[in-house]
């Protein structure tokens, strides 16, 4: 990988496909939410990062990867923020299944690595019905804050 994860412990692979740019780690606990983080990256010869390429390839990646996972455009946002040392654009809201009929949270972080020309998408989601989830999302910010590039 051209980067670098602090997970916890209790962070187990989930997905690893064999395309080699995505990589999800789940941590379930007991009477805790089911959490989700994930990296996919890309090589682009210059910074496309957008509001518009966020959406798209956080669309394509829930669907392949997360079982035809989507959202609608009136349950998200997004914002500019730091992420880490660098500038990044984070797209937030809720995620739907009608395959396995279930929701949840979620919120990803776009970037572009100008030294390696790399594209990065870390995506968290949160799958808790019977509770609170702002815990767990920013447990899930802050592990994404902690990606390094190689």
């Amino acid at each position: 990988w051209p980067w670098i994860l602090q997970l916890p412990r209790n962070y187990q692979l989930y997905r690893k496909p064999e395309n080699g740019n995505f990589i999800s780690y789940l941590a379930r606990g007991k009477e805790k939410p089911d959490r989700y983080v994930a990296v996919y990256y890309e090589a682009m010869l210059s910074d496309s990062i957008s509001r518009d390429w966020l959406k798209e390839t956080r669309t394509d990646l829930a669907w392949k990867f997360y079982d035809e996972d989507y959202f609608l455009d009136e349950d998200i946002k997004f914002e500019k923020i730091r992420l880490g040392e660098r500038e990044a654009w984070k797209l937030s809201g809720r995620w739907q299944n009608r395959k396995h009929v279930m929701g949840g949270t979620f919120q990803s972080f776009a970037f572009y690595d100008e030294s390696n020309r790399i594209a990065y998408l870390i995506d968290n989601s949160v799958y808790f019905p019977e509770g609170y989830k702002l815990a767990a999302l920013i447990e899930l910010e802050i592990i994404s804050q902690t990606l390094a590039i190689k």
